[in-house]
């Protein structure tokens, strides 16, 4: 009777260091893809905060009376960067509302204030977004969209003549009316736009002013 051939010592150990060559490849590669999911996330959630920011600023200067990038932001600091941009708003009844979009460049943070006056002490509302690489707030003039060397120029604009016009809302020297235009840009992981918001009061060159004339009075 012959008896069963077992393993030897050198046998098992060279199994086992294929099994754990296996095993170590096979983690890698749950590694390798667990971080191209969590980077696909991050992707797709800084894309539609982007697109969210997009489409407020759209909606909210619409209705705005002046948008322009102030000074000091709402904390106080220097805004020479323009790190934040403002809107001001007033509602039905005529009563004036700040809001401001302020980035953390540090923290990667852009953040939605309201506040009542300037100088006064900001409320945050709404959330805060994370994920934003990069952020840029400028006003430009209204004439510059038709000067192919100023920011803000567009080629639709190119032949036409365009005046500036502003006007004092009477809140300081940065919160006037008109047309200036504000560049707002916006980055993060996957995505990467500028936009151009003007203000809902912004008056146009297509502007009509129709004179009325009283209708004469009946004669009895």
């Amino acid at each position: 009777m012959q008896r069963a051939r077992g393993f030897s010592l050198v046998e098992v150990l060279v199994a086992a260091g294929c099994a754990l060559l296996v095993l170590v490849g096979l983690a890698q590669l749950a590694t390798v893809w667990m971080g191209s999911a969590a980077r696909a996330d991050r992707r797709v959630q800084a894309v539609a905060a982007v697109d969210q920011f997009l489409e407020r600023w759209s909606r909210e200067s619409a209705g705005a009376w002046s948008i322009f990038v102030p000074s000091n932001d709402v904390l106080g600091r220097a805004n020479a960067d323009g790190h934040e941009f403002d809107l001001y708003t007033q509602d039905s009844l005529g009563r004036g509302a700040f809001t401001a979009y302020r980035y953390d460049a540090a923290a990667q943070t852009l953040t939605r204030y309201v506040y009542a006056a300037p100088g006064s002490a900001p409320n945050i509302d709404g959330d805060v977004a994370h994920g934003i690489t990069a952020f840029a707030a400028r006003s430009v003039r209204a004439a510059s969209v038709a000067q192919p060397t100023a920011p803000g120029f567009d080629p639709l604009f190119a032949a036409d003549t365009i005046t500036d016009v502003s006007y004092d809302l009477g809140l300081g020297a940065t919160v006037t009316g008109g047309n200036a235009l504000l560049l707002a840009h916006i980055s993060a992981d996957g995505a990467d736009d500028t936009v151009a918001l003007a203000s809902g009061t912004a008056p146009t060159q297509i502007t009509v002013v129709i004179p009325y004339t009283p209708a004469p009075t009946p004669t009895p």
